[in-house]
């Protein structure tokens, strides 16, 4: 048996998830490979929810905070991350064309 990270209790060797905090098991080492492939992933993962407040925001802005605000977390990115996103995004294309303009 193991512990678990989250919580220290005892979990079964081949368990995925923590019986008591439901915490996910991660047995991979923390390297810059699996951080780029997550990062990978969730930019080009369908799910990603960056794509849907930003068209949502296009359309009616409205509607993303409040739907923000009453508990809608999992549907839109948060403003942080969402303008986190954003300045990246307008920080390489300034970078890429600068000399352009």
């Amino acid at each position: 048996m193991d512990n678990c990270k989250n919580c220290n209790n005892d979990i079964f060797v081949n368990a995925k998830y923590c019986n008591h905090c439901g915490a996910k098991v991660i047995i991979e080492r923390l390297t810059i490979k699996a951080l780029s492939k997550n990062l990978f992933l969730s930019f080009t993962s369908l799910d990603f929810p960056f794509f849907n407040t930003f068209i949502e925001l296009m359309i009616s802005p409205e509607k993303v905070t409040i739907g923000y605000i009453n508990g809608a977390r999992k549907k839109y990115t948060s403003p942080v991350k969402f303008a986190l996103i954003i300045l990246s995004i307008y920080g390489v294309y300034q970078f890429l064309f600068n000399d352009f303009l």
